[in-house]
């Protein structure tokens, strides 16, 4: 297991990317796909997943690594430029997600 996380978060998505009923999860699964192979090109780190709330409301992705920091500035060019997370949060863990202890540092996005 990877000793750091970048998690990030960002609300509104399904009134962002509607579709019917529904809301269209392409834009997301395409963000995930990038950032996941921005930060294993540079050997940084993995996504582990995204998920949005039935309604819509919130999301989240999921990245993890052996430096929190370094994960995040490579990435948060395109967080900043994606319609998807721009405004939300990024949330660094220095040590396991789990912990009570480990510091989590907050970056507003954009």
């Amino acid at each position: 297991m990877s000793s750091h996380a970048l998690l990030i978060r960002f609300d509104d998505y399904g009134a962002r990317f509607p579709a019917g009923a529904q809301f269209d999860l392409a834009p997301l699964v395409a963000l995930a796909d990038h950032l996941d192979g921005m930060l294993t090109a540079d050997g940084l780190g993995e996504c582990d997943g995204h998920e949005v709330a039935d309604d819509g409301s919130v999301g989240t992705i999921y990245l993890y690594g052996e430096n929190a920091r370094l994960m995040y500035q490579a990435v948060r060019e395109t967080l900043e430029a994606s319609q998807v997370t721009r405004g939300g949060t990024a949330f660094l863990y220095f040590g396991d997600v789990t912990d009570e202890a480990t510091r989590v540092e907050e970056v507003a996005i954009g």
